[in-house]
């Protein structure tokens, strides 16, 4: 069963910021905490498996980054080189 994170990255015209974010997602009981993040170019996020087998995150859109296998415990991270107007990430 493969639980579904929206990713939404920003349209243009959206609010300015300093610079790039960083944003955490914790896997744990077979889901994303949070569900959705708003994720522009140069952001980094970084997914933090607290369940107690392995997971992957997977982009839903084609030639989106993927994840190796996330061991218990572990983390794996991300930074967005380019803008997408929206994608899907799964973990297994």
């Amino acid at each position: 069963m493969a639980a579904l994170l929206p990713l939404v990255l920003s349209a243009p015209g959206s609010a300015a910021r300093a610079g790039p974010a960083l944003h955490s997602v914790v896997i744990e009981g077979m889901r994303f905490i949070p569900e959705t993040l708003e994720v522009r170019a140069g952001d980094t996020v970084v997914w933090r498996n607290r369940d107690p087998f392995p997971h992957t995150a997977t982009a839903g859109s084609k030639g989106g980054p993927a994840s190796p296998v996330i061991a218990a415990g572990a983390s794996w991270s991300w930074t967005a080189r380019r803008r997408w107007s929206s994608a899907s990430w799964t973990h297994r």
